[in-house]
């Protein structure tokens, strides 16, 4: 009887861990954030220079802007037009979209959003929106080549 016990307990031992050898298997599988493994770096990582224009206000101006591997951008910025320094940031999104926040001193933020991309010569290019709030709005293009 001593044999059959141990071929009964090695047995449901064996159970246990084909249990638990699967369970880990699933929760290995299904865990994480969900990324799918690293992440491909921005179309638009680097570090990029040039000059920008709104016809609409007859105004010009510089921007200098570094987007990370993420997306993720910081700049400076000068408006020729009342010679004033300022800083954007935001996110360029891999498809070109683009969310960001314009601040000079001493004026409220206002927005740009639109769509950008890099062009046959490496430029990164666009015309976004630049909204003032209350319905202020206007086109804003830039032409940025790597810094």
């Amino acid at each position: 009887m001593r044999f059959g016990s141990l071929a009964y307990k090695m047995l449901r031992m064996f159970r246990k861990l084909s249990i638990s050898l699967i369970f880990v298997a699933v929760a290995v599988g299904c865990g994480g954030g969900g990324g799918g493994g690293t992440s491909v770096p921005s179309p638009f990582a680097g570090a990029w220079q040039g000059s920008w224009d709104s016809p609409e206000l007859f105004n010009d101006g510089t921007a200098s802007v570094t987007v990370g591997t993420s997306g993720n951008f910081t700049g400076s910025i000068h408006d020729n037009g009342s010679d004033a320094d300022g800083t954007v940031s935001g996110t360029v999104h891999s498809n070109g979209s683009v969310n960001a926040t314009v601040h000079y001193t001493g004026t409220p933020n206002s927005s740009l959003s639109g769509t950008v991309t890099i062009n046959g010569s490496g430029h990164f290019v666009g015309t976004l929106t630049q909204d003032f709030g209350g319905g202020d709005t206007t086109a804003v293009n830039f032409d940025l080549a790597p810094a």
